[in-house]
């Protein structure tokens, strides 16, 4: 879908264009060039896919010659020498590129460079093709030439650069700097326009280590031209270990630079600040102040007068000075830190290392670890780079082994961001180190440090403005993993061992208890435990399922590792967190195995207490969970120590809810006829109870067996019933799941218009729950039904859609279904090679969730890719092999559809008795069924029968 994207794009770029809106043109195009991901329809093979690359690459190219024609005439040259040399390297004798690139490099002055471009690309194309450079490209290094030959003296043409001026002080430009493209042409976009009014200030804040220093001179570099009478650079020390330089001693090294005497330099601070703004009045002057500690040593040194700008960096956020344009440095991108490491290390093989990526997680972006790591790497080159990740893995002390060996710390680069908290804000600092991840809400932040949310928000804040902290979002915030690292390693020199205990038991209280809150909001319904440990008191925190729900989906991955966390001392919070939090893992996932970890820990936890109640809902809970992930025979070993349980201590509520688990596990294992029995049982056990919701699902439950039974009339009236019942227990998910369940019964019925108003009738309430799991299914069975009514484009947009969601929640047994569905779309939209690998990755999958349902319906796709290819053998042998286990697990629609399929393939072979008889089969079934396909099978039947009726 990128591919068909890209080309839109490129069709409403030149469209623009044509209209004459450049702008927009170049926009488009910008966007068409960012879905590329590099060489296209990777791990396909052949003569289709070659093809294809071919025809894509072509595209491709002529994107970037329009990109290239549009920039160069619109865009800042400075800002396109980087993207113009990625896109030669990719087309390395592209001349058109390399006259984009030659012309830019020469209007900024860099003539050298653009020479090098030309002689690079005249001897490609000699040695590769046996040519010369093409009269364009000529007739630009003719304007080269012609440039390097005017004498000595002349006045510089426009574009060239002015003359180095005397008073320059910068530090070189840093050789290796990469990415920061955005912040970048910001800052310099703004830098090129200064106020006509007052000197412009440019504050660039952040952590330590994260690259404020280099941005800002690599800026300077780019803008000596724009400011010819001064370019200095003052390092105000405001990370020094001793002290911060003061106003006073900043203002004689500044004058200094503007070559005012020693001697004349004023005795004040007010007099000498006068100076500075007199002789910077009238110039183009800019000035780097790096490392400010505050806003009050910076505001003498700013200049008075336009013309002037100024750009601090600072780990403070300086918002007490007035006017000044704030840029908030974080870590870059990780496709950039990548970049970064690689160049770097000098090393651009290393790109492809399969470690890469995982050092960068391990050094959390932060360029200052990415640049030490890096150094070490060179100072040990027989080292790989799997070496040196593990090194960082197997570390008790990460950062130890960043700054091994080098003169700059990153421990002591850290302690100094301490050094002027205030005695609270460090005290929180280092208990926030005690947090499990490096990121956090304000409830669970004041509950750690130990003060109520308004004096927490405070002190937090006041992290925030030294840049231990960020706030991302209202309320909810986020350490840097390499900060956090070193709270902890405080935390654990600081405080006494009772302390210790006390930050954690302060901490686990308050999420079982905003837990059990949630679960009460989110499923007012659900069995559960009666609250083990008291509530810490703090008042409601969810006005709705809905919020409920919301949290549980921003803090699913901190709940989980502060479930972990209590395992080690709080055995008890533990178990009841993983209860807690049974229902939400049931309804949002997630299904990758933590969750079965977890509720098996709280099994065995419960085992060892005297209390059989819950026992058995621990092993409730990891019954569900082992459903959700497809572990059936895991499941029924579970659910078979549930049962006697729940019946011996009288808990018909528990029984009803077991034999629904029981019911479910038969039905993925395809036993619909027992699945069904199972959940009668459990209907009838919850109606004498007077259970409404539990009713409501047993019936759901049922119409669900009748469904996979092809019984849709039986599974209409069976969702409907249950949905009558919806409203009584207030359930949106459940009524959102069952008007999808009932869509599907409809769509086999052929009303395809009823089904669609209902999924997405059901996808509106499942996203408003954020059950993005649910919504994913309805998703997929929207594009299920376009592809019905042959709108294939349609139903891979939402297949994949399903596909992303599935994947993020690692939700394998729907996306087995999904990707059964997409391959059958490609193959409709004539792209077998998309189709096959996708229907062999859904049998995969189906192979390893032992999903005997799912195989009859994806052997059939495969043997339509087959046939489409005529391979006729192979797509006989799976069609087949479709109606041999269709007919083994009762699946009476897929025996159908395979049987037409075989009679199909043996009329192209002539073999028209054997299809005769496939077609008689395969009209029964569908008759028997009511489904719309028995039509179409019976005119196949028809056409079997010669004229003369043999």
């Amino acid at each position: 879908m990128d591919w068909l994207r890209f080309g839109g794009l490129c069709s409403r770029a030149k469209a623009a264009e044509r209209s004459g809106d450049a702008d927009t043109a170049l926009a488009r195009l910008d966007d068409a060039l960012g879905l590329w991901r590099g060489e296209p329809l990777t791990g396909l093979s052949g003569t289709w896919a070659e093809s294809a690359r071919v025809h894509m690459r072509r595209a491709h190219r002529t994107a970037l010659a329009s990109w290239g024609r549009l920039a160069t005439r619109l865009r800042d040259p400075d800002d396109l020498i980087g993207p113009l040399n990625d896109h030669l390297a990719d087309y390395p004798d592209d001349q058109l590129l390399a006259r984009h690139l030659i012309s830019t490099l020469h209007a900024t002055g860099r003539t050298t460079e653009a020479m090098d471009v030309y002689q690079t690309i005249k001897r490609r194309l000699r040695e590769d093709h046996g040519t010369d450079p093409g009269a364009d490209l000529q007739r630009a290094h003719q304007t080269l030439l012609g440039s390097a030959s005017r004498p000595r003296g002349s006045p510089p043409s426009p574009g060239q650069r002015a003359p180095r001026p005397q008073r320059d002080n910068l530090s070189r430009d840093i050789p290796d700097f990469t990415g920061r493209h955005t912040e970048l042409a910001a800052l310099l976009s703004s830098a090129r326009s200064p106020s006509p009014n007052a000197t412009t200030v440019h504050v660039i804040n952040g952590m330590a280590g994260v690259g404020k220093t280099a941005l800002a001179t690599h800026a300077a570099h780019r803008l000596k031209d724009v400011y010819p009478d001064a370019r200095l650079h003052l390092e105000l020390r405001g990370a020094d270990k001793n002290r911060p330089k003061d106003p006073f001693e900043a203002l004689h090294e500044l004058l200094v630079m503007l070559d005012v005497a020693a001697e004349s330099i004023p005795s004040s601070l007010e007099q000498r600040a006068a100076l500075w703004r007199d002789r910077t009045a009238g110039t183009r002057s800019l000035v780097i102040l790096d490392d400010a500690a505050g806003h009050e040593q910076v505001r003498p040194l700013i200049p008075g007068a336009s013309g002037c700008t100024v750009v601090i960096t600072s780990r403070q956020r300086l918002h007490e000075l007035d006017g000044a344009r704030h840029t908030r440095l974080a870590v870059p991108e990780r496709d950039d830190a990548v970049a970064m490491f690689a160049k770097l290390a000098e090393r651009e093989r290393a790109r492809a290392d399969e470690h890469l990526a995982r050092l960068v997680d391990l050094c959390d972006r932060l360029p200052l670890a990415l640049r030490l790591m890096a150094n070490r790497w060179r100072q040990h080159p027989a080292w790989s780079l799997g070496e040196i990740v593990g090194q960082l893995e197997q570390a008790r002390d990460r950062i130890a082994v960043i700054g091994h060996g080098s003169s700059r710390n990153l421990q002591a680069v850290f302690e100094v961001s301490l050094r002027g908290l205030s005695a609270p804000a460090h005290a929180a600092f280092v208990r926030l180190g005690l947090h499990p991840t490096p990121e956090f809400h304000l409830d669970a932040a004041a509950a750690v440090i130990g003060e109520p949310p308004g004096r927490g928000a405070l002190v937090l804040e006041e992290l925030a403005d030294h840049s231990l902290i960020e706030e991302p979002q209202a309320h909810r915030y986020t350490m840097h993993a390499l900060l956090a690292a070193f709270a902890h390693s405080r935390a654990e020199q600081e405080l006494p061992v009772t302390e210790h205990r006390a930050v954690l038991g302060r901490m686990l209280d308050h999420y079982l208890s905003a837990c059990g809150e949630a679960d009460r909001m989110r499923f007012p319904h659900r069995h559960r435990l009666r609250p083990e440990i008291p509530s810490p008191g703090k008042g409601r925190l969810f006005d709705s399922a809905e919020a409920a729900a919301q949290w549980f989906a921003t803090e699913r991955r901190v709940l989980l590792s502060v479930a972990t966390q209590a395992r080690r001392d709080f055995e008890h919070h533990a178990a009841a967190l993983a209860h807690a939090l049974g229902g939400f893992f049931d309804a949002y996932g997630p299904w990758d195995g933590a969750d079965i970890d977890l509720h098996r820990w709280a099994v065995e936890s419960r085992s060892q207490e005297e209390n059989p109640s819950g026992l058995a809902h621990a092993l409730s809970d990891l019954c569900a969970a082992q459903i959700r992930a497809g572990r059936w025979e895991e499941a029924q070993r579970t659910i078979e120590r549930v049962l006697p349980l729940f019946i011996d201590v009288h808990d018909t509520i528990g029984t009803a809810q077991s034999l629904v688990h029981l019911g479910r596990i038969q039905h993925r294992l395809g036993s619909y006829s027992a699945a069904r029995a199972h959940h009668r049982d459990a209907l009838a056990l919850y109606r004498a109870e007077g259970h409404t919701a539990g009713m409501a699902t047993c019936l759901a439950e049922v119409a669900t067996c009748d469904l996979s039974l092809s019984k849709y009339r039986a599974a209409i009236d069976g969702f409907n019933e249950a949905l009558a019942l919806a409203p009584t227990v207030d359930d949106t998910s459940r009524r959102a799941q069952w008007k999808n369940n009932l869509a599907g019964a409809y769509k086999g019925l052929g009303f395809y218009r009823e089904a669609e108003r209902l999924l997405f009738e059901s996808v509106t309430l499942h996203r408003e729950l954020g059950n993005r799991s649910a919504e994913s299914v309805c998703r997929a069975n929207v594009g299920e039904l376009r592809a019905y009514r042959w709108d294939y484009e349609g139903a891979v947009t939402h297949y994949l859609a399903a596909l992303r969601i599935q994947r993020e929640t690692r939700d394998r047994w729907n996306e087995a279904t999904t990707l059964c569905n997409l391959g059958r779309a490609y193959l409709e939209l004539n792209a077998p090679g998309l189709a096959m690998e996708r229907l062999s990755s859904s049998l995969t999958i189906a192979a390893d969730l032992g999903d005997a349902k799912r195989k009859p319906e994806i052997l059939i796709g495969i043997g339509d890719v087959h046939a489409r290819i005529d391979r006729d053998d192979e797509a006989f042998a799976s069609y087949r092999e479709a109606v041999h286990i269709a007919d083994r697990h009762g699946l009476a629609q897929e025996k159908s559809e395979a049987l037409a399929r075989c009679g199909y393939l043996n009329i192209k072979r002539n073999n028209i008795r054997a299809a005769r008889e496939e077609f008689e089969q395969a009209v029964q079934i569908a008759r028997d069924l009511e489904i719309p396909e028995a039509h179409q099978f019976a005119a196949a039947l028809e056409a079997t029968f010669t004229p003369d009726g043999v």
